[in-house]
């Protein structure tokens, strides 16, 4: 029982280690003798106006704490609050914006069988001579002829590639992580 329990708590931790591109790509903004709480809540806003969207915020006695920038593929958002719990934000003000497409291909392995069915006859002959009762005896001659019936499969295996493609779309994903003076100590 306690081998399952530990393997489950190693699977478990192997499932929180996946990596976080937010958290990959995050800098944190040095504020000297500021020390941050962890935040109860965390709000999310998506702006297209990052610039002032961030000032307005300021204007309000927010904290920027840290900045995340990644381009790539779409992130999920619930990455960017992960980041923000964890470096004591209160608030991700987020901008995406599409950058183009990228293909990516990938073959595929199908297996593949064919089987043959076979059937027939084997003719089957034989001669034999000899003498009964020696010298000068009796001679015969038996001949043997026949055919026996035959069935069965033959499996070939072997494998067919096919090769497909797919569009990904990418983005320039901006996230700015900001905290209440209140906060902030």
């Amino acid at each position: 029982m306690k081998k399952i329990f530990f393997c489950c708590v190693c699977f478990f931790q192997l499932l929180g280690c996946a990596s976080n591109p937010f958290m990959d790509s995050y800098n944190d903004i040095k504020l000297s003798g500021v020390k941050i709480r962890s935040p109860k809540e965390v709000k999310l806003i998506e702006t297209t106006d990052m610039k002032n969207r961030v000032l307005e915020y300021k204007n309000q006695g927010y904290y920027v704490v840290g900045v995340a920038h990644l381009s790539g593929e779409w992130v999920a958002r619930a990455n960017a609050i992960k980041v923000a719990r964890k470096k004591g934000a209160n608030l991700v003000i987020l901008s995406a914006h599409f950058t183009g497409t990228q293909t990516n291909t990938y073959v595929t392995a199908m297996p593949t069988t064919q089987t043959t069915y076979h059937q027939g006859n084997i003719n089957t002959s034989s001669y034999t001579y000899g003498n009964v009762g020696g010298y000068g005896g009796i001679s015969y001659t038996a001949n043997t002829m026949g055919h026996t019936h035959y069935s069965g499969t033959s499996t070939t295996i072997g494998t067919n590639y096919f090769q497909s493609s797919y569009d990904t779309a990418l983005y320039e994903q901006v996230a700015v992580f900001l905290a209440p003076k209140e906060e902030v100590r």
